[in-house]
């Protein structure tokens, strides 16, 4: 923003800006705050669900406990999206593997539940 002094008799500021945005076709004015925060929580609980329900899916899916190969390629992927911090990601796709090994866990969906509870509790 540009100040001006009109004159040295007449000591009003008059304040130019330095651009003009022109205005919209509906008459609303421009939104420049960011999402807001619970546009940000939903979007992490989706991300939530969607992904403890894959995860449950797979433990579902695995036919023998001891082929828990899914369990790591779902586990490596749902601390991707969670943004898990790098130092905890093995501990996250290790769990995910035990968990897809244990025998009579595929119809509860544990994975769902613990991952949608991070969600919530998370503040960031």
């Amino acid at each position: 923003m540009q100040y001006h002094e009109m004159q040295e008799d007449d000591p009003k500021l008059v304040v130019e800006p330095d651009e003009v945005l022109p205005p919209l076709a509906d008459g609303q004015p421009i939104n420049q705050a960011g999402p807001s925060a619970a546009s940000l929580r939903f979007g992490r609980l989706g991300r939530a669900v969607l992904s403890g329900l894959l995860l449950d899916l797979a433990d579902f899916a695995s036919p023998v406990p001891y082929l828990a190969v899914y369990g790591l390629l779902v586990g490596w992927y749902v601390a991707r999206t969670q943004k898990v911090p790098a130092q905890q990601r093995i501990w996250w796709i290790a769990a995910s593997v035990l968990y897809c090994a244990v025998p009579r866990t595929g119809f509860y969906p544990l994975a769902t539940l613990f991952l949608v509870y991070r969600a919530l509790r998370d503040k960031e």
